[in-house]
C-alpha cells in the first residue's frame, strides 16, 4: 500500500516510520510540492538518514562519556578557589534535573536549555543567581563542544535566559571612605587605601607586588593583572606606615594569622581580611559614622563610580574586567537604576 503525501507519493519500500516522518517534513515545506514524489522523497530520505546519524551519534557518546569526569575536568581548568566552588555547585544542580528529566548532557537541545531555565525560575530562584547557574552550565557546553564534534551549546543565545535585575549599588561616599580609612588599624588602613585608590580586589593583595617606581602586579582569580598606573605616594605612605614589606605588603606567608591549616595560605588570608573589614564597619555603624554594612567589593564600586568620566574601557583595564559588560554594572548608579539591556 503506498503512503499518501501531499500531492504525491512515498515508495513502497520506504519503513512506515521514515514515511511517517517524510510526511510530516513535506507539510512544513509546501515549496516541496513543486517537486516529484520521488524527488521529495530522495530529498527528505537523505535530511532523515542525516539526523538518525546525529541521532545515532549522541547516543553513542552519551554511552560512552563519563560526564562527571568531564565536569570535574573542566571545573579543574579554573584557576579561583571561588569559581571552581560556583561552576561546581550550578553543575551539582544541573546533574540533578538532567537525571530527573533522563537526559544527558548529549541530549540538550536549545529547546530542552530553556525549558531548564524555566524550571530554575520555577524553583523561585532569582534572575540574578539564575543567570549564574545558566553562565556556568553554557560555559561547560562550550568546553564540551570544544571535546566533541557531536555536541554544540545549547545554552547559547537561548530565548529564556534571564533578564538583569541588578539594584542600585550601595556604595561608600568619598567622605566616607576617609572615615573607614582614618578609623582603621594601621594594616587594614593600607590595604583600604591601595584598594579605594586602585579599585583592586581583595583577593589580589596577598599576590600583590609593588615596584621601585610603584607600578604593581596582582594575581586575581588566576590571572596576572598588572597595574596602569602606580601607587600615590599617599598610598605607599601609608604600606610604610603600617610597618610593611615595600614590595609585598600583605604577603600570606608571613602575615600574623597564617597558622596551620589545610586552607591555601591566600585563601584564608582573603577571608582575614573580609573579617577585620567587616568588624570595623560594624563599629561605625553602630557609632553612626556611616550608613551602610559596606564590603571590599563596594570599594570597587565606589572606585567606578570616582571615575565614571573617565571613560568603560580606562575603567575596565583598571578594574582588570575583560568585558565592558560587567564594566557597565560597575557603573549601574552612574548610568542609570535600569540595566536590563547592558
Amino acid at each position: 500500500m503506498k503512503t499518501e503525501l501531499e500531492n504525491g507519493i512515498v515508495s513502497d519500500h520506504a519503513p512506515a516510520f521514515l514515511a511517517k516522518r517524510i510526511a510530516e517534513m513535506a507539510s512544513r515545506m509546501p515549496e516541496l510540492s513543486e517537486l516529484t514524489p520521488e524527488q521529495v522523497d530522495a530529498i527528505s530520505r537523505a535530511v532523515l538518514v542525516d539526523e538518525l546519524k546525529a541521532e545515532m551519534k549522541r547516543a553513542v557518546l552519551a554511552a560512552r562519556t563519563d560526564w562527571q569526569t568531564e565536569a570535574a575536568a573542566f571545573i579543574s581548568d579554573k584557576k579561583s578557589k571561588h569559581t571552581r566552588d560556583a561552576y561546581g555547585s550550578a553543575l551539582r544542580r544541573f546533574f540533578v534535573w538532567l537525571e530527573r528529566k533522563n537526559f544527558s548532557p548529549a541530549d540538550i537541545s536549545p529547546r530542552l536549555a530553556d525549558d531548564y531555565i524555566r524550571d530554575l525560575r520555577a524553583e523561585g530562584k532569582d534572575a540574578d543567581s539564575s543567570r549564574l547557574y545558566v553562565a556556568a552550565v553554557s560555559s561547560f557546553f562550550t568546553f564540551l563542544e570544544r571535546r566533541f564534534d557531536e555536541i554544540r551549546n545549547p545554552f547559547r543565545g537561548t530565548k529564556a535566559r534571564p533578564a538583569s535585575t541588578w539594584k542600585t549599588a550601595v556604595i561608600p561616599s568619598p567622605s566616607e571612605i576617609k572615615t573607614i580609612i582614618k578609623t582603621a588599624d594601621p594594616f587594614l588602613a593600607a590595604a583600604l587605601s591601595i584598594v579605594a585608590e586602585t579599585g583592586l580586589r581583595v583577593g589580589g593583595l596577598a599576590s600583590l607586588v609593588i615596584k621601585a617606581d610603584g607600578s604593581f602586579t596582582s594575581t586575581v582569580k588566576g590571572k596576572q593583572f598588572i597595574s596602569p598606573e602606580p601607587l600615590s605616594p599617599a598610598t605607599r605612605a601609608a604600606i610604610k606606615a603600617a610597618k610593611l614589606d615595600a614590595r609585598r605588603p600583605f604577603n600570606p606567608d608571613t602575615w600574623e594569622g597564617r597558622g596551620e591549616s589545610t586552607t591555601p595560605a591566600e585563601d584564608r588570608f582573603t577571608i582575614a581580611m573580609k573579617t577585620r573589614l567587616s568588624r570595623h564597619i560594624a563599629a561605625l555603624m553602630e557609632g553612626g559614622r556611616i550608613k551602610a554594612a559596606y564590603s571590599w567589593h563596594d570599594f570597587r564600586h565606589a572606585f567606578a563610580e570616582k571615575n565614571a568620566d573617565k571613560g568603560l574601557v580606562w575603567i575596565r583595564d583598571h578594574l582588570g574586567q575583560s568585558s565592558i559588560a560587567v564594566t557597565e554594572k560597575y557603573l549601574r548608579n552612574a548610568l542609570g537604576k535600569d540595566t536590563k539591556g547592558l
